[in-house]
């Protein structure tokens, strides 16, 4: 989806495009050996692409802004860290509010406003199982060093998830 995007972009006259879009522009497709180490590339197995490719590309031939770039094994561990409170929090969370309680003919006779919040709260859990997903896969693309941004030199450039901002 990513790659069909960037490479319509690359067809499509530069005065047309918003700067995200020529950022990203792809005018020539990758073979099919670039494209699937693309697909496969380890930093972010857990989760899928999560970056756009000419990034990747920028990455792999190590082009000026990621020369010198180094794991900032701070962000790391705090990424780390983070991931771990959210499957504790999921972990800890389903002891008290399990989803197969729902199937209960116990839980039915409970009020709507019981039903109503044990359900939002017991289906929001199921989030925390992905940001602990999203998160560690976060390590490992700070630990590459792919989400170096060279202009500000920090390690913003790639996101999967903010679940504080969501």
């Amino acid at each position: 989806m990513c790659i069909r995007d960037s490479y319509t972009d690359g067809k499509t006259p530069t005065d047309k495009l918003k700067p995200d879009q020529i950022n990203n522009r792809i005018e020539k497709l990758p073979n099919i050996f670039e494209y699937l180490d693309y697909c496969v590339f380890a930093p972010t197995a857990i989760t899928g692409t999560a970056f756009e490719f000419v990034d990747y590309r920028k990455f792999m031939e190590q082009d000026k802004e990621y020369q010198g770039a180094k794991a900032d094994f701070k962000l790391i561990g705090w990424t780390f860290l983070e991931s771990i409170f959210y499957v504790c929090f999921y972990i800890f969370g389903t002891i008290f509010f399990p989803m197969p309680y729902m199937k209960d003919p116990e839980f039915s006779a409970r009020g709507v406003l019981y039903i109503g919040y044990y359900s939002i709260f017991s289906v929001t859990l199921l989030r925390f199982k992905y940001y602990f997903g999203w998160k560690l896969s976060m390590c490992s693309i700070h630990a590459s060093t792919v989400s170096y941004d060279g202009e500000s030199k920090k390690f913003d450039k790639i996101n999967t998830c903010n679940p504080i901002v969501v």
